[in-house]
This record gives structure tokens, sequence and C-alpha cells, in this order.
């Protein structure tokens, strides 16, 4: 499963409008907020920190190429995938629109350094720098928790900095972040079916016996969730469960994905990171919230 789904043009824009019946709202969490519930064994298998900023025209492929020295000890690895179309949360109620632009140069792509496993990796175009890190196979990868995870970016944002002021090259300016937790729920039934999606999630009941209606096989749904701080709007958090298979053995699994994505409060790297932590407290609440008791004991919530 890829760090995050792949753009066609790094400079189509998708600004994402939802209709008023389909927002939930999440208020901004008082300073009081109880410590947020922890798992000992969560079914997380990839995480993605993402910072979009102004489009940098300059940070062309040969300056891709010496910012990997500056990676490269770290990350020994290089991979070249397609560019990410940067989306913009919107709240009006205007139709969703994209915009595409012309271009008289091929568009630049996006860049993968990659630890030798595999399982930590930076990626860099010109509006985007994601941190990631995912489990690949049977390794038995341990998830390192979110902290770790937000100084990995800290650093390494810092050195994305240092190289593009030494480049002479604009600071980042950051239009939104945003943090990605992909979930691989073990789905498998004790006769080699498919497990009801209403022992995993509390919110779904539609596999339950229901007259006139052929035997349920399986279900996905997506839910969205604004972020405010009052009755101001900042983000939102996406949450989608779709049927998939493992690839070891074909048994079934549920992915649940939930996405916080959202304006900081401020263009810079704090305001980046600032967002989120609240985009962490979002989703760890959130998975907590509509998954089952079940599903807890099963994965060893401690609190």
């Amino acid at each position: 499963m890829p760090p995050r789904p792949s753009g066609i043009d790094d400079r189509k824009e998708l600004l994402v409008h939802l209709p008023r019946s389909m927002r939930s709202h999440i208020s901004h969490p008082s300073p009081a907020t109880r410590p947020l519930p922890e798992y000992a064994k969560p079914p997380v298998i990839e995480v993605a920190c993402s910072i979009q900023f102004e489009p940098i025209e300059d940070l062309h492929a040969g300056r891709l190429g010496l910012l990997w020295e500056e990676y490269r000890e770290r990350y020994p690895r290089v991979e070249q995938q397609p560019p990410i179309a940067p989306i913009r949360e919107q709240f009006t109620e205007a139709a969703a629109r994209s915009g595409l632009s012309m271009y008289t140069t091929f568009p630049m792509p996006r860049i993968w350094f990659l630890s030798d496993d595999g399982q930590q990796l930076i990626q860099v175009q010109r509006d985007h720098f994601i941190v990631n890190w995912r489990t690949l196979g049977d390794t038995g990868a341990i998830y390192p928790r979110y902290r770790r995870l937000r100084e990995r970016l800290s650093d390494e944002v810092d050195t994305f900095q240092a190289f593009l002021d030494k480049e002479g090259l604009p600071p980042l300016r950051v239009l939104q972040a945003e943090l990605t937790y992909v979930n691989h729920i073990d789905a498998r039934n004790a006769d080699g079916g498919r497990v009801p999606l209403s022992r995993i999630l509390k919110i779904w009941a539609g596999d339950r016996g229901i007259s006139n209606l052929p035997a349920f096989e399986e279900a996905s749904f997506q839910a969205h969730y604004v972020m405010q701080d009052g009755s101001k709007p900042v983000g939102r958090l996406h949450i989608s469960v779709d049927p998939q298979r493992f690839i070891k053995d074909n048994a079934p699994l549920y992915a649940l994905t939930l996405v916080v994505r959202g304006v900081p409060l401020s263009a810079d790297i704090e305001g980046a990171l600032a967002f989120l932590d609240r985009g962490h407290e979002a989703i760890v609440e959130g998975f907590t919230a509509i998954t089952t008791d079940e599903m807890h004991k099963l994965w060893e919530r401690q609190r």
C-alpha cells in the first residue's frame, strides 16, 4: 500500500468540499484533556506525516539529487514516483472544483528516500515534504509511536530547510498539514468467511439481519468530521473502511484509514507540528470511539 495515493499532475489542485448534511463537528480539545487511549498491539501498519507548502519552482531534479546527499547515510535507497496532487480542505457550500495548469516542461516527480529495510522513508516534491513509517510483510515491525515520528519529521524537515537556505531557495511557507494512519484489521472468521463489520465498528450495524436482502458479504464506507476552533472550521477528520485481503494467505481484512488534514494557525513548521499534534488527538480519539470493546481487548487497550 503506497504511503499516499499518487497524483497524475503535480499542479492539479483538488479542493475538498462536503455538503452540510455529511458534516459532524469535532471541537478543539481543552488543555485539560485526559490522556489519550493507548494500545499495546494497535493494528496500525503505516503512518504518514505530511506538510504541504507553497511550490518551490526551482526545486528541480538536479537539486533533488543534491538533497539526497543530505539524507543518504540514513536513507541509502532512492525511488522516483508520480507527483501528488495538492489537496486543500474547503468549508464553503460551493461544489468541489479542480484547476489544471498547462506546462512547457515535464512535471517534476516525487522522490522517495528509503531506509535499507524500506520501513522509513521521506517523500519530497516541489510542494510536499512527507515522513513515513510502515511495516512491510511479516517483519514484525513495532509501531514506533507518534512522538518518535513527530521528532523525526521535525529533524528531517530542519535538514530540508537548511538545504533550501544553502541553495538560495525560499523558506517553506506551509499551506496545510496532514496526518494519516492506516490500520489492517484481521477479519477472518472461524468458517473462513469475513467477520461481520459490526463486531469491529460500533457505528456499523448493516450486516445484521435485514429482511428481503440476500446474505451479507462485506461493506465499505466513509465518514467526515469537521474540526473547529469555536465556530471556525480548521480541518477535517476523514475515516474510511474498505474490505481487503492479506497478500500472504488471501485472508480477509478491513483497512481502516484515518486522515486529518487542515490549515495550521501559522505558516511555519511550528504551526504545522501543532496542527499534527491536534490531528493525532483527533485520530486516536476517533479510532477508539468507532471501534468496539471486543477489538480493544484484542489490541490490548491500556487506558
